[in-house]
């Protein structure tokens, strides 16, 4: 068991260190983008993490509304 254990965890280890090294660059731009994102959102003295209220969306138009720009 003993010789067989080795390449196995030599091989998990490398794919580890590999995969880090690979996906690095793009987990590092993507952590940047979030960070830019999320800043110009806050207001001074408001943490980050408090959400401000969207601006209600105006009604949906009636019957009324379709119909008053016609001649019955």
């Amino acid at each position: 068991m003993g010789r067989n254990f080795f390449p196995a965890v030599f091989a998990i280890g490398m794919g580890i260190v590999s995969g880090y090294y690979t996906f690095q660059p793009s987990f590092q731009e993507l952590q940047s983008e979030r960070e830019n994102t999320q800043r110009p959102n806050t207001t001074a003295g408001q943490s980050p993490d408090q959400k401000t209220a969207a601006a209600p969306s105006p009604p949906a138009p009636t019957k009324e509304d379709a119909n008053a720009g016609t001649n019955n």
